[in-house]
């Protein structure tokens, strides 16, 4: 059994479909052939960047042949007349093809991520919040006080601890004139602690609850700037660059909320995120290039 939705902007035509364990990624989050319904929005391709479309319509189909299409990076099961948008090697739209048609030239690569146009749209959220917020839910933590009144009848706190010189520079750049506490501790570590009063203003803001669990749900409906920053953030917090190229590899990050926004992010600037790891254990984002060959 298979399914498929119709975006505005879509390649057209049926049975041009997916396996009914497919999830569609909408501004609800991820959702199965039985949640999507008309009207809701989803990421779809426009030349060279991603824009918000409406799905005009959810179509199943009880008995189709369904075919294994891709390489040992990545695959996907769809059905045979399934089309994937393809380039050449700099990313210059070399037409479409379909799953059948599979293995691609050398000359030619699918394409299977792009970035989110800048002119997108978002909430309201600004790199400035959005980078503070990706600290918090990697390397921080918020604290509920036992004093005052705010989320939950209790003042809160941000406190962000780092040891990597490079992430205390990044902390410290991003704080700049915000109130602000910085101490040493005897490990070698830096902690920072944002004061009461900007951090309320930083959640009645941006909406945001303080919980882990609301990070993908945020992060999926920030502007292209915001979403930027707030990887960044949790990049310098948990990912592994190469030194000698300074080449971003990987995110890691135990299973949860926090991981899943990072893949959305990942995505929405245009990587291909690649996920590893066992469910309910310490996993990893590999962000990869959106280009695949195969030979």
């Amino acid at each position: 059994r298979v399914w498929l939705t119709r975006p505005t902007n879509g390649f057209g035509g049926y049975a041009h479909c997916v396996t009914l364990d497919a999830l569609i990624l909408t501004r609800r989050g991820w959702l199965r052939h039985d949640e999507v319904a008309v009207g809701d929005e989803t990421l779809g391709l426009d030349g060279d960047v991603l824009r918000w479309t409406p799905v005009l319509e959810v179509c199943r189909f009880s008995d189709a042949e369904v075919v294994r299409f891709g390489g040992k990076q990545w695959h996907a099961r769809c059905t045979p007349n399934h089309r994937w948008v393809t380039t050449d090697r700099s990313g210059r739209f070399a037409g479409m093809m379909e799953a059948k048609d599979a293995p691609l030239r050398w000359s030619r690569c699918l394409r299977l991520s792009a970035p989110i146009a800048p002119d997108a749209g978002g909430n309201s959220i600004t790199p400035d919040d959005a980078a503070l917020i990706g600290w918090a839910v990697t390397d921080g933590r918020v604290h509920h006080l036992p004093n005052g009144g705010v989320l939950g009848g209790a003042p809160v706190q941000i406190r962000i601890t780092q040891k990597k010189a490079r992430g205390v520079a990044a902390i410290a750049k991003m704080l700049g004139d915000v109130p602000h506490t910085r101490s040493a501790r005897k490990d070698g570590a830096t902690e920072f602690y944002l004061h009461s009063e900007h951090v309320k203003a930083v959640l009645a803001r941006t909406g945001w609850d303080g919980s882990k669990a609301a990070i993908p749900g945020l992060v999926l409906g920030m502007g292209h700037e915001a979403t930027r920053a707030w990887f960044d953030a949790a990049w310098e917090a948990e990912g592994l660059t190469a030194s000698s190229r300074d080449r971003r590899i990987a995110l890691f990050q135990k299973d949860g909320p926090v991981f899943e926004a990072m893949a959305v992010a990942a995505f929405k600037l245009g990587y291909l995120p690649l996920l590893s790891g066992k469910a309910g254990d310490m996993r990893r984002v590999s962000a990869c290039s959106p280009l695949i060959g195969f030979r």
